[in-house]
């Protein structure tokens, strides 16, 4: 059998083709390497578990371990101190640490009880749990509050019974966290030496596929592809030196290194007719569909082609020998100067710069630049090559786009016009029940009053301003939805930071007062002008402040900050507004739904003022977000462009 496939595998390589003899080789590397490959692969999806169950178990034990130890040492000395001393705010802070040690050794056990490797750990902790509880109720016990006029009394021997169960509880939290730490260690250098020693088999595994690999491909690689590439690159060189391709080759018609050399020399042959002169490259690029041209190292133009002057209206004449600044738009002087023309005469490229050319009539032409300086050996002259395609095209299409959303907003708007017809419809059916309910409450209030100095029934008057109060905020819920269900019109006007901050802090003046919050105001635009709705926009920030006075604690003070800040998705330069508050701050479930209508987490509230506050800004181009401070409370951001769009 093995006499038989040595016949074989001599026949293929004396018969076969390169291709064949190739993809033997390659078949025998990637059997080896897959079987290489295999057993890696095992190996890591073992040691994947190990490290999973050291990661997952271990790890967090081990720390979990070390930080009960230290937070029980601490507990124990608490209530230590609390029995010698009476202490009550030791005892509450040995509860505190007690309630910790207690999860940590819960969260311990849980941890333990997924191992499986038969290591006591599991049966150590519920033992230490066990002890450290009877601990605490052996100490609740004995800790009592002394009546008025009795000292605090722990007898003597409880006290040293208490001590021995202390360091006997430290001992063994200390115990465990070291039997953890070792294990932890222990596996750590287990898994280290079998990872050595799976790389070492692997790599010795590699290492045999590679001679193996080698010594089959060198039986045929010396007679088969050596010598006929040599008699290639021959060719080639002296093709090279002469540029004389010689004789055709000679060679068996069916070995692939022949057919390789016969159309080299085909191609070279091919090549001495088709060189391509000067001339027929300078037509090229005077007939290419965009701007060429050519500086020299001063960034004066040696050469430009046809398009260029096409598209800037100047003659070649016109053109040759002034620099390329001189036909850069003013509006993009600073920008040409500062990102192409100092690069370029640093030696590097320009790739895709947006500016705009200045037409012999004036006009600015918006193109695409890129530029760089071709490395030509001796015979560099630090010429650059620029190439610039013309924008308009692209500029028509991003308008249309902008067009179109314009008209989806129009729709939108159509939209809201709908929907606040529905709620206009809505309100007026139940505006005239609401009205009548108010009245007959009015009504009933003014004879409970009569009745109440013979009838003795205060209730009744309670009762109807209950009613007429329900009635109003119905009332106002209404008037509130068709508020938000009709577009707005905004009423745009320069007005200054100052003054706008100014009648925000007028319009809350009542309420901050009555809440005994203070306000602080910090502009920091210098009283920058911004076009905008003012009525609408004091609206907004002044819906803003009263919800954050609503939410802070009395004495505290609501921040009302302006400042400039940058547009994270495209850099434009906006004006953000924040309203900080010392409140509980947002949950995260409740963030998402802060804006929507008729959603209020406050009692007696609307749940439209934030609505409201997010329909106004979004017609100003701007948005609204929350978020939670860090040392507490919440912030209200409220960002707009510097420039409202139409």
């Amino acid at each position: 059998m093995k006499g038989d496939m040595g016949c074989r595998v001599a026949n293929l390589a004396a018969t076969g083709g390169i291709w064949s003899k190739i993809r033997a080789c390659v078949l025998i590397a990637l059997a080896g390497y897959c079987l290489a490959t295999l057993a890696g692969f095992y190996a890591s999806c073992q040691q994947t578990g190990r490290l999973s169950q050291l990661l997952e178990i271990h790890y967090p034990l081990a720390g979990q371990g070390v930080e009960a130890a230290a937070k029980s040492q601490l507990e124990l000395a608490y209530y230590h101190e609390a029995l010698v001393s009476g202490s009550v705010g030791t005892l509450a802070e040995a509860e505190r640490l007690s309630v910790q040690v207690q999860e940590l050794l819960a969260e311990m056990l849980t941890l333990a009880t997924r191992e499986d490797d038969g290591d006591p750990v599991a049966a150590r902790i519920a033992n230490l749990q066990r002890w450290h509880e009877q601990y605490l109720r052996r100490v609740q016990a004995n800790f009592a509050l002394p009546e008025a006029g009795e000292e605090w009394a722990v007898s003597q021997q409880e006290l040293t019974e208490l001590a021995v169960m202390k360091d006997d509880l430290q001992q063994q939290f200390l115990a465990l966290a070291g039997q953890l730490s070792a294990k932890v260690k222990g596996l750590v250098e287990l898994e280290r030496d079998r990872a050595q020693r799976h790389n070492l088999y692997l790599g010795l595994f590699f290492v045999l596929v590679l001679v193996i690999t080698m010594a089959i491909s060198r039986c045929f690689a010396l007679r088969q592809l050596i010598e006929p590439l040599q008699g290639v690159r021959q060719l080639v060189d002296r093709y090279a030196r002469k540029r004389d391709a010689g004789s055709p080759p000679q060679g068996r018609t069916d070995d692939e290194i022949f057919q390789l050399a016969e159309a080299i020399w085909h191609l070279l042959r091919e090549l001495d007719q088709t060189t391509v002169t000067r001339d027929y490259v300078d037509s090229i690029l005077r007939q290419m569909n965009g701007c060429f041209m050519l500086l020299d190292a001063e960034q004066k133009l040696l050469k430009i082609n046809d398009y260029t002057g096409k598209l800037l209206g100047y003659g070649e004449d016109e053109m040759v020998g002034r620099p390329l600044s001189d036909f850069v738009a003013p509006g993009s002087a600073i920008r040409f100067a500062r990102l192409a023309s100092d690069l370029l005469t640093a030696g590097k490229e320009v790739d895709n710069l947006e500016i705009a050319l200045q037409t012999k009539e004036g006009q600015a032409v918006s193109v695409l630049f890129s530029a760089t300086s071709p490395v030509l050996g001796e015979q560099d002259k630090g010429e650059i090559v620029c190439l610039a395609h013309d924008l308009t095209q692209r500029k028509k299409a991003e308008e249309m786009l902008r067009r179109v959303a314009v008209e989806r907003a129009t729709a939108k708007s159509a939209a809201l016009a709908a929907v606040g017809e529905l709620t206009a419809g809505l309100t007026h059916e139940m505006r005239n029940p609401l009205s009548s309910i108010r009245m007959n409450t009015q009504l009933l209030q003014q004879s409970t009053r009569l009745l109440q100095q013979g009838l003795q029934r205060p209730e009744l008057v309670e009762l109807a301003e209950i009613s007429r109060q329900q009635a109003l905020r119905l009332e106002k819920m209404l008037n509130d939805l068709l508020g938000y269900g009709k577009p707005l019109t905004l009423r745009l006007g320069l007005i200054r930071m100052g003054e706008l901050l100014q009648s925000v802090v007028e319009a809350v003046e009542v309420e901050r007062e009555q809440a005994g919050v203070q306000l602080a105001v910090d502009d920091q635009t210098d009283d920058c002008r911004m076009e905008l709705d003012g009525e609408l926009m004091i609206r907004a920030l002044s819906n803003l402040v009263l919800n954050a006075i609503q939410w802070s604690p009395q004495g505290q003070t609501v921040e009302l900050l302006a400042r400039f800040g940058e547009n994270s998705d495209d850099g434009a330069k906006q004006v953000v507004f924040e309203v900080r508050d010392h409140g509980p701050g947002v949950t995260a479930e409740k963030r998402h739904r802060l804006f929507q209508p008729f959603f209020t987490t406050r009692s007696g509230g609307t749940g439209m003022g934030l609505a409201n506050v997010k329909k106004i800004v979004e017609y100003h181009g701007g948005t609204v977000s929350a978020a939670n401070l860090p040392a507490g409370g919440a912030v209200f951001r409220l960002e707009l462009p510097l420039v409202i769009p139409s």
